[in-house]
């Protein structure tokens, strides 16, 4: 009997926090740790945006807890993909920019036409 009520304590809880919209945070550098101002955050699957500020950090107030994507774009650099973890609220990320033999413009060097 107290394993039931201790398993049905745990499904209350997280159906509760389900419904619930929560905060995400974090700060975009590069890989040398240089701040990245402008880079574009998106909550993936909603119409959720934001840019980094002048010292590269951003902030979501808002956020479904259903969300399980952040997606972050800045010219000159390879868009990142990150996973979103349900007990944690802050995403920080390393960008690396591209190097001029892989791409051009966003699309592949070799996929250009002349």
């Amino acid at each position: 009997m107290k394993h039931l009520s201790l398993l049905i304590a745990a499904f209350l809880l997280l159906t509760s926090i389900q419904g619930q919209n929560r905060m995400l945070s974090g700060h975009v550098t590069t890989i040398y740790g240089a701040p990245l101002a402008g880079v574009q955050v998106n909550v993936v699957g909603y119409n959720l945006q934001t840019y980094t500020d002048g010292q590269g950090f951003y902030l979501f107030t808002n956020v479904p807890a259903a969300a399980t994507k952040l997606f972050f774009n800045f010219i000159g650099y390879y868009p990142y993909e990150y996973l979103l973890n349900p007990f944690s609220h802050i995403y920080n990320l390393e960008m690396e920019w591209y190097t001029d033999e892989e791409w051009i413009f966003g699309s592949k060097k070799n996929n250009l036409v002349n």
